[in-house]
């Protein structure tokens, strides 16, 4: 996170992506009903998808960047890789990012 903070150029895409999303977003009985129950659950103001596009644009990189800090945690971290072993186990371990353990398709030790 520090050492590769947001670029202005991600956040945006980030805010082209997410604000043009928006009005797709609630074309479902199904979804209107979910952004309803969203508004009850987490108390949020009946205008807030009304205010939600100017406060995606309003967003800065430094914004990001401290939401990551409070979110991320890298040493608790829990990576998950699936693909052939053959293929990809050398490149996972060049990486250094940790003790490597195999599990079967069940999640049990192999």
């Amino acid at each position: 996170m520090a050492d590769q903070p947001v670029t202005s150029q991600e956040l945006a895409q980030i805010q082209v992506n997410e604000t043009l999303s928006l009005p797709g977003s609630r074309e479902t009985l199904n979804s209107v009903g979910s952004s309803i129950a969203d508004l009850i659950q987490f108390r949020w103001p009946d205008n807030y998808y009304d205010t939600m596009s100017g406060k995606i644009r309003a967003l800065k990189t430094s914004d990001l960047d401290a939401a990551a800090k409070q979110v991320i945690h890298p040493d608790n971290l829990v990576w998950v890789v699936v693909g052939d072993r053959a293929k990809i186990e050398a490149g996972i371990r060049e990486l250094g990012i940790g003790e490597i353990r195999y599990i079967d398709a069940d999640g049990n030790p192999v």
